[in-house]
């Protein structure tokens, strides 16, 4: 029973600090690209926001969640001494990096034709 309890605790901790790393990539990134002045109290407001946001702020978004997703593997596999439980974090952060877009409204085909247009 304590070893489960190590285990799902690891597992908890793991997601916390993916979290935190998240948190403080995504800091970072907003001091490298500063939000303007937006009234998020008005959707056209928000909606032109959004607009013009450049592809590399939201690449970093993505970028965020990579670091995230690899700090809570590291940790997870540390706490827990088991490889197959650090894809828990991984799954979480890859959820809410995905929610995330999403909710940012980047053209993915967009994005993937950036990646092979900078890699040929």
């Amino acid at each position: 029973m304590i070893e489960f309890l190590k285990k799902v605790g690891g597992v908890f901790v793991s997601i916390l600090i993916s979290g935190i790393v998240v948190a403080i990539v995504e800091s970072i990134g907003n001091q490298i690209f500063p939000v303007s002045e937006v009234n998020w109290n008005n959707q056209i407001s928000i909606s032109k926001f959004m607009k013009s946001i450049p592809i590399s702020a939201k690449i970093f978004v993505l970028f965020s969640y990579f670091c995230g997703s690899i700090s809570g593997g590291f940790v997870s596999t540390y706490l827990t001494q088991k490889y197959s439980l650090s894809i828990i974090p991984g799954l979480f952060l890859s959820l809410g990096g995905y929610l995330n877009f999403k909710s940012i409204k980047i053209d993915f085909k967009l994005l993937i034709s950036f990646f092979q247009s900078n890699t040929s």
